[in-house]
């Protein structure tokens, strides 16, 4: 999904407006990615089933203590990131949020400073 706008136009609107105009599209974009990931996942997992895959679900206490193994990926790509003068951390930190907002909360916590 996709929105366009004359350039003449967007320059016409203050930045207060064309900051709430990409929040918004940027939002809508994340939330339509995920439907469609939703329903491509859905068609995947049922076509499987169909040729005869098992699948085996976790409970919720042991994926969390499988996840507390895994290293924290978004902390050591925001100290990356952070490295090069950017704003890392915040950036992973808002991929959290917006997985929450969308379609998951993980058990555990991600991008934690060290």
């Amino acid at each position: 999904m996709g929105s366009t706008i004359n350039l003449d136009t967007w320059n016409k609107l203050p930045p207060d407006i064309q900051r709430l105009i990409d929040d918004l599209a940027r939002r809508i974009s994340i939330q339509e990615h995920c439907i469609r990931m939703r329903a491509w996942a859905g068609g995947a997992v049922a076509e499987l089933k169909n040729q005869g895959v098992t699948f085996h679900t976790m409970s919720e206490e042991d994926r969390a203590e499988w996840m507390q193994m895994i290293p924290d990926y978004p902390a050591e790509c925001a100290e990356e990131i952070e490295a090069q003068g950017l704003p890392g951390f915040e950036a992973a930190h808002r991929w959290v949020e917006l997985n929450k907002e969308s379609w998951y909360e993980w058990p555990r916590e991600w991008a934690v400073r060290k």
